[in-house]
Formats: C-alpha cells, structure tokens, sequence
C-alpha cells in the first residue's frame, strides 16, 4: 500500500515517503503504535516527558558530528481505528542552535502475507527554521531519515518480539545522527562502485 499523499506542497517544507514490514498481525501492530511510551522507547534520544491518549511532549537529544541538538516540543496523535491511519503533528525548539521544527509522521497499516505481517506505510513532512535548515533538504538526510525509518521498525518488531530495547538504548541516549550518516555515506560508495556485498 503506498504511503499516505502529503497534504500538498507547502512552502519550505520538505516530504519523504517510506515503508517497513513487521513480522505480526495488523491488529496487534495497530494496537502498539497507539501505545506512545512504548513508541517512544523505539525512538533512540528520545525521552517522554509527559503523555495521555492523543498528546504527548518530551525530548529527543541528536548528535550530527560537532554539532548537537536537543530538541523539546510537543505533539498531537490522530488516528482512524477503520482505516488504521495516524498522523502524529508536532513542533519543537533546540535550545543549543535555536533551530525550530515542525512536522507531521503520517502512517498507515496494512496486511501482507495473508494477515501474519503488516506493512507500515510512512509519510514524514518537516519544515526546520534557523541553522539546522541547512540539512533539511540534501539527498544525504533523505537517504538518514529512510535509514532511520527502517531502523524504527525493526525496534517495534524487537518490542513486539519480547526483546526490551529501552534498556539497551536507555531514555537519556544520544542519537548520534553522524555514525548513521556515515553508514549511509558508506552504501552510497558501495552503490557508486557496483560493490552489493
């Protein structure tokens, strides 16, 4: 199923479509993805502050060579139980750079594999004010966020497999974005040279 079409182009804001397959009925995978501490926990860096049903506000700290942020915000979930659709809208403030962001996490479920794997279709649409902007549309950070994408969906299927990944990320965890650049970098020089292994 594709993702979710973005809401339309708005200026200075930046959209980039991916999916992921977890191994687990739909049901099951819906379910979770309403439950935000245990989304948040699949977030590495990020830290929740406060939540109830549809509301949530917290941290998420990030690391991008010298350069650290630790962004604060808040964010409001949506979701459509018939059509296992939600859109999570949020913003939030670094108070290092002074950078700002907003964004909407678009996603939406469907059966694969006669109903015994879900696909989750993602559609994230983001706008960054002050010196983080320069990042915000380069192939480089189009090709992290996808990796960061898949790297979510094999935490919630960790979750859901009984494995506890916040302990082994830990809530205070930096997410260092320079390592995972890099290893996007790394696929992107294998690609050039025609190097699959």
């Amino acid at each position: 199923m594709p993702a979710i079409a973005p809401k339309g182009d708005r200026k200075g804001w930046t959209a980039i479509d991916d999916s992921f397959v977890v191994p687990f009925p739909l049901e099951r995978v819906w379910g979770f993805m309403g439950d935000l501490p245990s989304v948040t926990a699949c977030l590495p860096g990020a830290e929740l502050i406060e939540h109830d049903s549809e509301k949530v506000k917290g941290k998420i700290a990030i690391q991008f060579g010298p350069m650290s942020a630790n962004f604060a915000g808040a964010a409001r979930l949506e979701r459509d139980d018939g059509a296992h659709r939600a859109v999570m809208r949020g913003a939030g403030q670094d108070d290092i750079s002074r950078s700002k962001a907003n964004g909407d996490v678009t996603y939406a479920l469907s059966d694969e594999a006669n109903g015994t794997q879900t696909r989750v279709a993602v559609t994230l649409e983001y706008m960054l004010q002050g010196p983080l902007a320069q990042f915000s549309r380069s192939g480089l950070i189009k090709d992290f966020v996808r990796r960061m994408i898949a790297d979510f969906g094999a935490r919630i299927t960790a979750q859901l497999g009984g494995t506890n990944i916040a302990d082994a990320a830990g809530p205070s965890a930096r997410f260092n974005v320079g390592s995972l650049v890099w290893s996007v970098v790394w696929d992107r020089i294998k690609r050039l040279f025609g190097r699959g292994e």
